[in-house]
This record gives C-alpha cells, sequence and structure tokens, in this order.
C-alpha cells in the first residue's frame, strides 16, 4: 500500500491537476481505512 502512494505522490508531483489526485488519494485511503476498521472488527467480534 505504501509503495501505490509513493507513486502516487510522484506522479502528483509531475502532473498541474494535484488537487483532483490529492481527493482522489484521499477517498481510496478512506475506504481502506473503513474496510480494515470493519475487518478488525468482525474479527475482533468472532474472537479467538
Amino acid at each position: 500500500m505504501g509503495e501505490v502512494i509513493r507513486k502516487m505522490k510522484e506522479l502528483a508531483r509531475d502532473d498541474p491537476c494535484i488537487d483532483e489526485v490529492k481527493e482522489i488519494v484521499r477517498k481510496v485511503v478512506k475506504e481502506w481505512k473503513l474496510r480494515c476498521i470493519a475487518l478488525i472488527g468482525s474479527l475482533a467480534r468472532e474472537g479467538p
């Protein structure tokens, strides 16, 4: 995941529409966080 973000930052540096890229990155990161939270939550419910 870190590699993807690094690539996006490199692209953003060269791209004039940086704000658009930032917005996409923000949405993707938010979605990933929600998925991770949901996954951890379901694992926690099932328990060891």
